[in-house]
């Protein structure tokens, strides 16, 4: 991605993820609504093993530490 990273993730579940709002009560699922939040764009995608989850965000929207 130009000007930006983009950062996949593999693993080997069939299952694709799903946005849902989370259970405030538990101590999990919170990830996808921390990427829908801070990244420019995220998704997934299906492969021969499992899937890769990716997002992107645009290096304007990063914070640079000096």
């Amino acid at each position: 991605m130009p000007n930006g990273v983009r950062v996949t993730v593999s693993d080997t579940s069939q299952k694709l993820p799903v946005l849902q709002a989370p259970d405030w009560t538990t101590e999990c699922g919170r990830g996808l609504l921390l990427l829908e939040l801070m990244a420019d764009a995220w998704g997934s995608v299906p492969t021969a093993t499992g899937k890769d989850v990716w997002f992107e965000m645009r290096l304007g929207t990063m914070e640079v530490a000096a």
